[in-house]
């Protein structure tokens, strides 16, 4: 398992993929470091010759929605309560 803190069931509507917390990780828009955090995923986008120009487009306009979403809804510090604590750090499934 990938992700402790989080039960994640993600399906791509193209290809009808499926991700788990056993192959993903979730970020939720509030958190205020995640806008950096895809600004710097799209900064090795584009220092990988293998990525097309449309991923780097399309997390450009994803930071773009997370942006405007933390602009309207605001932004927090990402935390963690007692049973995530013992999930995330203690190792308890």
């Amino acid at each position: 398992m990938i992700d402790h803190k989080y039960k994640i069931l993600a399906v791509n509507p193209c290809t009808g993929n499926i991700h788990t917390e056993e192959d993903s990780v979730l970020f939720c828009v509030s958190d205020k470091h995640l806008a950096g955090t895809i600004s710097d995923y799209i900064a090795r986008l584009k220092n990988d010759i293998e990525v097309s120009p449309e991923n780097v487009e399309s997390a450009t306009l994803l930071l773009g929605r997370v942006r405007e979403k933390q602009m309207k809804d605001g932004v927090k510090s990402p935390d963690i309560n007692s049973c995530e604590i013992d999930r995330c750090i203690g190792g308890k499934v």
